[in-house]
């Protein structure tokens, strides 16, 4: 990570002391305030996967710290509200001595504040210089203020984020607290998602049972909608475990959800996106005894379970390493999908959909040519090809819109275009091609891989 990637703040911070001496933490002045790192939301700010650190040797353990400690000044004032202390202390780091605003923070802690302006400043100074606490982590600080059970919207998102990238911390029993007893039920989907995800790569589904049980005994009381959603985002990852009592857990939630469609409207895509998920899984599990010995239909189905429950960003290379090889040979990558159409028609719709999302993005597909152009190549391909076996005349076409970049719709609407042209007019197959999803996700996954 580049100092140009942080805030404008904690770079001129980095830049003014590259090599801190050993016994403290740099003292160099912030020219911005700090305050924006709690203040805004987490996401743009210190991104977890690369956060900063300092060169130089660690710092000296901090000596522990008590009551006496926190009185102010040397006249012995009593402990000021932890507001105003948590405040003062803040301001002391905008000097750029971390190491006293931290133990002045962590006091206050220690005497048991957990709220979640102190917990934020706790975990930044951390995340900054992680030698300032030899007991505690950055994510410790996340967790005192989740455990608080207080509306606390900017350690869920730190704290999502940390799950997302720890798996260890995810299948946590420290985890598996906060989220059974303490977080709130609006905010429980968000964590329950990245350690479900978690545990399902380490194929301990049985997490996902026994984290919803504490979670049935409160939720549905506190948020009849985060129960359902719950729900939904269990049966979004037991729906891809193998063994059987995974698959009966997964259908028994199905169960549970069923009755709540009509009384909860404003779900209703929810419960549509559940019907889909309920066929796709179901073929997926048949289809993968077929698919046994075939490399090729091995990987869609791997990747079309991961893509159910994992982020886009996170499958999609995998994505593109499983389109590549059926574009580079066209006659082959369209026996491969028709294999997949004949035994799994959810499953090749779902992944159609992973390529049109591909599609979507900037710099994918080439120029369209103007439609002249392409009517002339298509009409003049069309009518030099056999039409007697339709059947025959697919690999010759897949291979044409793929060198061509060139989608079904445009095909058909080229046969279509002209019913006194008896040459090249032929309703029924244009018709079928319309129909035909194999080629149709061929040729869109070729026009990804044409820019």
């Amino acid at each position: 990570m580049s100092n140009s990637d942080l805030p404008d703040d904690l770079a001129q911070w980095l830049q003014s002391d590259p090599s801190p001496p050993a016994e403290s933490p740099p003292s160099a002045p912030l020219d911005e305030d700090l305050t924006s790192l709690v203040d805004q939301s987490a996401e743009p700010l210190l991104p977890l996967e690369d956060e900063p650190t300092v060169a130089g040797a660690a710092a000296e353990p901090l000596p522990p710290i008590d009551e006496n400690t926190l009185a102010l000044g040397d006249s012995g004032v009593p402990l000021v509200a932890v507001e105003e202390e948590t405040e003062a202390a803040w301001q002391e780091s905008r000097t750029g001595d971390l190491a006293s605003a931290y133990r002045r923070l962590a006091a206050l802690a220690d005497l048991g504040a957990d709220d979640e302006d102190l917990c934020l400043r706790l975990y930044w100074i951390l995340a900054l210089w992680a030698q300032l606490d030899s007991h505690r982590s950055k994510t410790d600080w996340l967790a005192l203020g989740l455990g608080s059970g207080r509306a606390a919207p900017r350690l869920v998102e730190l704290y999502q984020r940390q799950l997302s990238r720890d798996p260890e911390e995810a299948i946590s029993d420290r985890c598996g607290r906060l989220l059974g007893r303490s977080v709130r039920a609006s905010y429980a989907v968000e964590l329950a998602r990245p350690r479900w995800r978690a545990a399902l790569r380490q194929g301990r589904y049985l997490v996902i049972a026994n984290d919803l049980e504490p979670l049935r005994a409160r939720v549905p009381q506190e948020d009849a909608g985060a129960w359902l959603r719950l729900l939904m985002a269990a049966a979004d990852h037991l729906a891809w475990a193998d063994p059987r009592p995974a698959w009966d857990l997964f259908q028994s939630y199905v169960a549970e959800l069923r009755p709540h469609r009509d009384r909860h409207p404003e779900m209703s895509d929810d419960f549509g996106r559940l019907d889909f998920l309920e066929q796709l899984a179901g073929q997926w599990r048949q289809w993968r005894a077929a698919a046994q010995g075939r490399a090729q239909q091995q990987a869609a189905a791997e990747l079309a379970a991961r893509s159910w429950y994992e982020p886009f960003e996170t499958i999609r290379p995998a994505l593109l390493e499983w389109l590549a090889p059926l574009v580079d040979s066209p006659e082959a990558g369209l026996a491969e999908l028709d294999f997949l159409h004949a035994n799994a028609k959810c499953v090749l719709k779902h992944l159609d959909w992973l390529v049109a999302r591909l599609q979507t993005e900037p710099g994918s597909g080439q120029p369209q040519r103007p439609p002249e152009e392409l009517w002339f190549r298509l009409a003049a391909f069309l009518r030099g090809s056999d039409w007697s076996h339709p059947g025959q005349l697919r690999p010759s076409l897949v291979r044409f819109c793929v060198e061509e970049s060139v989608t079904v719709p445009q095909v058909a609407e080229t046969i279509l275009a002209d019913p006194q042209d008896e040459a090249l007019y032929d309703a029924t197959l244009g018709s079928r091609l319309l129909e035909d999803a194999p080629l149709e996700c061929l040729c869109k996954a070729a026009q990804v891989f044409a820019a």
